[in-house]
């Protein structure tokens, strides 16, 4: 059940290997933890991780009504809980805390498909001037 308060989930089916090996090269992070299972197991991972950055550019996706509006993200704040998986799904759900039309204030979390939570965070948009 959703109130007024409550921004529609984001759901990411299947977070495949050619996104996180798109990221890792736009990003320039190629790192083994997120491209091959040897490294990724060697590091103490049961499979490669998604990057941390990458799944934070998927919270972000609850911000575009306000960015398609001339708002801009002037803070975003995560905190990584646990790792994402290539492969997993991903569920961003986010409530907003403050709208006016200068300010909007946002607090998110992101779990997996089984619902382990994997990241928590909040965001503030602000007006262009």
């Amino acid at each position: 059940m959703f109130n007024e308060r409550m921004l529609l989930p984001i759901v990411i089916e299947n977070l495949s290997e050619d996104v996180v090996r798109n990221y890792a090269w736009i990003s320039g992070d190629k790192n083994g933890i997120h491209l091959d299972p040897i490294k990724a197991k060697k590091a103490g991972f049961p499979e490669r991780i998604v990057h941390g950055m990458l799944s934070m550019a998927c919270c972000s996706r609850l911000f575009l009504p306000w960015l398609n509006n001339h708002f801009f993200v002037s803070k975003f704040t995560t905190t990584f809980r646990n790792p994402l998986f290539v492969g997993d799904s991903f569920i961003i759900s986010g409530q907003l805390l403050l709208e006016d039309e200068n300010i909007v204030k946002i607090s998110f979390t992101g779990k997996k498909q089984n619902g382990d939570l994997v990241v928590t965070g909040d965001a503030e948009l602000k007006k262009v001037r």
